[in-house]
């Protein structure tokens, strides 16, 4: 009985030894547990944070397409003003072409019928009708050239990107055939 005595308190002893490994395991596990805790804790407020700010990116992106969507806007009407001015243009030096031949085929039929100086004082008052064209022309040019550079060149200095539309092709420009004035068979 004592040697089962002394086998019995070897093994109380063994399992007291055992005890304080699985208490200090269960301890460090408790620690363990606690800093998993903590990390998941600091891992949500990360992806919490990281949520405003991809909606915050996403809020930002729909305002810059809002934005380029608008420019892209004012550059076509921009261009359709373009055009359309050329095309008033156009028909401003057709209309300087055909006083031009009107004008040399009145000096060619009236010149029996007019002195020198109603021909001179004609042909002057043509000259300041083409220098006010002219002048116009020049000004709406300008004007347009300007209203361009300061609708674009903020945008390429924020954005550096390449062009949203292709520069314009080179156009050319239609000229109808001269009418032909009828001949004065006095």
């Amino acid at each position: 009985m004592e040697l089962d005595l002394v086998i019995v308190k070897g093994d109380l002893s063994q399992l007291k030894k055992e005890l304080l490994h699985v208490q200090e395991d269960v301890s460090q596990l408790q620690k363990d547990v606690s800093q998993l805790q903590k990390d998941v804790s600091q891992l949500q407020k990360d992806v919490s944070q990281l949520q405003q700010d991809v909606s915050q990116v996403q809020k930002d992106i729909s305002q810059l397409l809002k934005e380029i969507s608008q420019l892209q806007n004012d550059i076509s009407q921009l261009q359709k003003d373009v055009s359309k001015l050329q095309a008033d243009g156009s028909k401003l030096i057709e209309e300087v072409v055909g006083i031009r031949i009107e004008l040399a085929e009145l000096n060619a039929a009236q010149s029996n019928y007019a002195t020198r100086a109603d021909l001179k004082a004609l042909q002057a008052e043509v000259i300041g009708v083409e220098a006010n064209i002219k002048g116009w022309m020049l000004v709406i040019a300008l004007s347009l050239m300007t209203s361009t550079f300061a609708t674009v060149y903020p945008l390429y200095g924020l954005s550096k990107a390449p062009a949203l539309i292709p520069a314009p092709q080179a156009q050319q420009q239609y000229m109808p055939p001269r009418p032909q004035a009828p001949v004065d068979l006095r």
